[in-house]
């Protein structure tokens, strides 16, 4: 109370006037945080992208690496134990492309090498795990082939230049026989052994066979040897033919080979001990395929044991001829048979037309396939004239 004033002033204000100014303090304090959390936050993720920035680059060049690309860069230059690391690693991917390299080259030629032992067909199927592995095939063409003079010729040359002339000979009848179509067997001694339709089916696998064997008698003839060069050379081939069923598998389990049996090989192998020289014969079974496509002539029919009697076809034209000439000739031979040496000289001299005593043998006396006959020789005479 003061004396003698009766009077009293009051003053009033807003609270919140009175506390704007801490509640803006507090909007800045709360913007500051917010600006220095984003600040670190940055600066941690900079600072955190440039700690994994290595172990990223070094997670992709891992990841090269499991694909198979043991070539790939990594450009890390690091102090740390993590540059220790990276090194290390480098190190053992390094040794491991060598290593893979040298296991890749050694699966190469074990595979060349198990193709060579086996046909392709039949390695893929090994090296799928297959086994065992045996196939009844119904029907191929087996061709059974042997160079004949190899022992005069080795008796004449010296053994590096027999050597030669064989390897040369076996090269390209192996390159005509996969041209063909054709799979060898085996190539023992001067056999050749070689089949089609084996694994690799071929719905013409007789008549392609055939084409080989005329192939091969090209090959050895155009063969300087085979042209009889050496003095006293013999050098020919017998080729031998069959077709039909054969029994096939994967025998051995450290030297693999893919071997064929059965009557069909047994056949083949000893036909060919029947066979003149430079002749392809076909058995009975083999003609069958191929009667309509080239020119065969009879020949005796042999007895094989085991087998029996098999008819027998030699190769003459690669044309189809009129079956009625050829069985005409072929008949009209059979009745030469009695004269056979007075014929042979008529035509090597040349002079069957003036042989009078002979002609008269071909005369209207004869049978009218006689007289047919007759017609026929003074036309290939004619030619020898």
């Amino acid at each position: 109370d003061i004396e003698g004033l009766d009077w009293v002033m009051l003053s009033q204000i807003e609270q919140a006037y009175v506390f704007a100014p801490i509640q803006r303090l507090q909007w800045w304090i709360a913007l500051a945080s917010i600006g220095l959390v984003l600040l670190l936050t940055l600066v941690a993720m900079v600072a955190a992208g440039m700690m994994i920035r290595p172990i990223r680059q070094l997670n992709h060049w891992a990841d090269q690496v499991l694909d198979g690309d043991f070539d790939a860069e990594l450009d890390l230059v690091l102090e740390d134990e993590l540059g220790q690391l990276v090194d290390t690693l480098q190190i053992m991917v390094t040794n491991l492309s060598h290593q893979v390299a040298t296991l890749d080259q050694k699966m190469g030629e074990n595979q060349l090498l198990l193709t060579n032992l086996v046909p392709e067909a039949i390695a893929k199927r090994m090296r799928k795990g297959e086994s065992p592995i045996a196939d009844q095939l119904k029907q191929v063409t087996l061709l059974y082939a042997r160079v004949e003079g190899i022992a005069e010729l080795s008796a004449q040359m010296p053994p590096e230049r027999v050597t030669e002339f064989l390897s040369t000979l076996m090269h390209e009848f192996d390159a005509a026989a996969e041209r063909h179509g054709l799979e060898k067997q085996r190539a023992l001694d001067t056999n050749y052994m070689a089949i089609c339709g084996l694994t690799i089916p071929h719905l013409d696998h007789t008549r392609r066979t055939v084409d080989f064997a005329l192939e091969m008698l090209q090959i050895l003839s155009r063969n300087e040897l085979g042209q009889g060069v050496g003095q006293g050379l013999d050098l020919g081939l017998r080729i031998a033919i069959h077709a039909g069923p054969v029994t096939a598998g994967v025998l051995s389990r450290k030297q693999f080979s893919y071997n064929v049996w059965g009557e069909a090989v047994y056949l083949t192998l000893r036909l060919h001990a029947h066979i003149p020289l430079d002749s392809v014969v076909v058995t009975q079974d083999a003609h069958s395929y191929v009667a309509d496509a080239y020119t065969f002539v009879p020949l005796r029919s042999i007895t094989i044991p085991n087998v029996g009697a098999v008819d027998r076809w030699r190769f003459v034209r690669r044309d189809r001829l009129d079956s009625q000439w050829v069985d005409g000739v072929q008949a009209s031979f059979k009745l030469l048979e009695p004269n056979l040496a007075d014929v042979a000289i008529a035509f090597y001299d040349r002079l069957a037309a003036r042989q009078s005593e002979w002609r008269s043998r071909l005369s209207a006396e004869r049978d009218p396939e006689g007289r047919g006959f007759s017609r026929v020789l003074s036309l290939v005479v004619g030619d020898l004239r």
